[in-house]
């Protein structure tokens, strides 16, 4: 779901999963760090200014 979504928009949020995906925010930052940690997603930017975005 996450994957469509990047697919979808090129680049998202955290608030972007949550809503998709129904999720809390505890959750959707574990899965986003898994994702991460798989070289599935890249995150860029900080703190409110942080997205995330497939890698190429």
């Amino acid at each position: 779901m996450v994957i469509a979504l990047a697919k979808e928009q090129g680049a998202f949020t955290k608030k972007d999963v949550e809503k998709a995906l129904g999720v809390s925010q505890t959750t959707c930052g574990q899965l986003l760090k898994q994702m991460i940690e798989k070289g599935q997603i890249i995150q860029e930017g900080r703190s409110r200014n942080t997205y995330y975005r497939l890698t190429e």
